[in-house]
């Protein structure tokens, strides 16, 4: 990558500094060249093996800060023992090698934040944070960023606090110094910007993004923010620009070497919900059809993402009981991200409202309400659909009362937590207090991203769940890629 500073693997067997091993090791970590960054790891060890190095300095400690390398790296990779890895270096270098501390903590809080418990969340948060504390203090700014990214993005985003992920991200740029390690993490803070429903902010970010990576021909960044921008498109609802820009973060990403890691696989499957989503159901299909090829050729069994897109697809436009099989396998795993459970939620509504069955309504009250804590982000998209469904059903607002106790001036996060008796008494649930005594033709229309909604309610009832709900909501669908490894 251009601007990067980076030795051959011959110059690498001649090194005998081990500060300039794991500078360099330090160094290809962001970059994802990992290959690369083991074999500098490697000489490392067989030089203190065979006792061939000058002593550290103070302050410093060549074995625990390579056992905190491994560590970062087994924890990325999920590998067994990395944990205990952690411990021990966490356990000797405690006063001794605070360069060594902090990284330990870098890679624990990674491993509690994949994790996904609420006890491990909270650990991770304090361990991504003593880490930004201790780097902070040695002068480290880069490394203080990334702990306070990972920490946004890993212990909040995923976690589905979206305001805590947007702060702390926005602290994270704040730290970095001006450079390529800054200027790749506002994909990330994209990420959180589309989530919150933030299209325009997340569209400049964005932007700034892809002038930066013109500017310096980084090829890698350039699909990443494409695909950013995809999902942009596919969040306001535009289904051709949501389908060229997918193609075209694809065709960037052809040479890329995160194409050819699972993290292109998330890729595909999230261009498939994305084109669903705006209508273009067979484009999704094949795209992910593309994603599960390698599963089928080697007859490995479909992993957690693959699943999950999955089940949104059928939920959406495919057999609503299957859709709910599908669904249910999901909840009974405990590997969903909590900022996937308001969508997971939503989806089960309307599959169940498809095949015909009971508790559709709780279920979408239930979505609106899990949306609300997590930061608001998806209320546009429960909205829609509680009205959508108030619609279809063919209930007429102006025969219901409007249910006691929800109604003006209460918000919509209290009003979703009691089940509504009936789609119309959902949509007032919902927020939209004035369905409940007013005809169709007086429902008040939306505005901003959620003016497609009254489009589609007052036209084709068919096309209003594929595209309106969908439309004036952030896309929260599945983990992002850029998610599943290391920032």
């Amino acid at each position: 990558m251009a601007g990067h500073s980076t030795r051959s693997s011959l110059e690498v067997a001649e090194l005998t500094d081990p500060a300039a091993l794991l500078d360099h090791a330090r160094a290809l970590e962001p970059l994802g060249w990992y290959a690369e960054r083991r074999t500098a790891l490697t000489r490392l060890q067989d030089l203190l093996a065979a006792d061939a190095v000058a002593p550290a300095p103070d302050g410093r400690d060549w074995r625990l800060e390579l056992m905190a390398e491994r560590a970062v790296d087994a924890t990325r990779e999920r590998a067994l023992g990395g944990r205990a890895l952690v411990d021990q270096v966490l356990k000797e270098a405690d006063g001794l090698c605070e360069l060594a501390l902090g990284r330990a903590l870098l890679a624990g809080g990674q491993q509690l934040a994949w994790e996904g418990t609420d006890t491990a969340t909270a650990q991770a948060r304090r361990e991504f944070l003593e880490a930004a504390k201790i780097f902070a203090a040695l002068g480290h700014r880069d490394w203080q960023g990334s702990a306070l990214l990972r920490c946004g993005y890993s212990a909040h985003y995923q976690y589905g606090d979206l305001v805590g992920a947007e702060e702390l991200i926005g602290r994270a740029l704040q730290a970095y110094e001006s450079g390529e390690r800054r200027d790749a993490a506002l994909t990330y803070y994209s990420d959180v910007l589309i989530d919150l429903g933030e299209f325009d902010r997340a569209e400049q970010i964005l932007a700034e993004a892809a002038v930066i990576a013109e500017r310096r021909d980084d090829r890698r960044s350039i699909p990443e923010i494409i695909w950013g921008q995809g999902r942009v498109a596919a969040g306001r609802g535009d289904p051709r620009a949501t389908e060229r820009l997918l193609r075209e973060a694809e065709r960037a990403a052809v040479d890329a070497e995160w194409f050819e890691t699972h993290v292109g696989g998330f890729f595909l499957l999230e261009a498939a919900e994305l084109l669903d989503r705006v209508g273009l159901t067979q484009e999704a299909q094949r795209f992910f059809e593309r994603a599960t090829a390698p599963a089928r050729a080697h007859a490995r069994d479909w992993d957690e993402s693959v699943m999950q897109t999955r089940a949104m697809l059928l939920a959406r436009s495919g057999d609503p009981l299957e859709a709910l099989e599908a669904l249910q396998e999901i909840v009974r795993d405990d590997w969903l991200e909590k900022r996937l459970v308001w969508r997971q939620t939503l989806m089960t509504s309307w599959a169940t409202f498809r095949a015909g069955r009971e508790g559709a309504g709780s279920l979408a009250a239930g979505a609106l309400h899990e949306s609300a804590m997590a930061g608001g982000g998806g209320t546009r998209v429960a909205r829609a659909a509680c009205l959508w469904m108030s619609y279809w059903s063919g209930s007429s607002p102006r025969r219901r009362r409007r249910p006691r106790g929800c109604g003006c001036g209460r918000s919509s996060a209290v009003c979703a937590r009691s089940p509504a008796r009936s789609w119309s008494e959902m949509a007032t649930a919902c927020g939209w207090c004035p369905l409940g005594s007013t005809p169709v033709s007086s429902w008040p229309s939306p505005t901003g991203s959620a003016a497609p909604v009254a489009h589609a309610l007052s036209s084709s009832p068919t096309q209003a769940w594929h595209s309106a709900p969908d439309r004036c909501c952030p896309t929260i669908l599945t983990p992002s890629g850029r998610g599943k490894r290391a920032t």
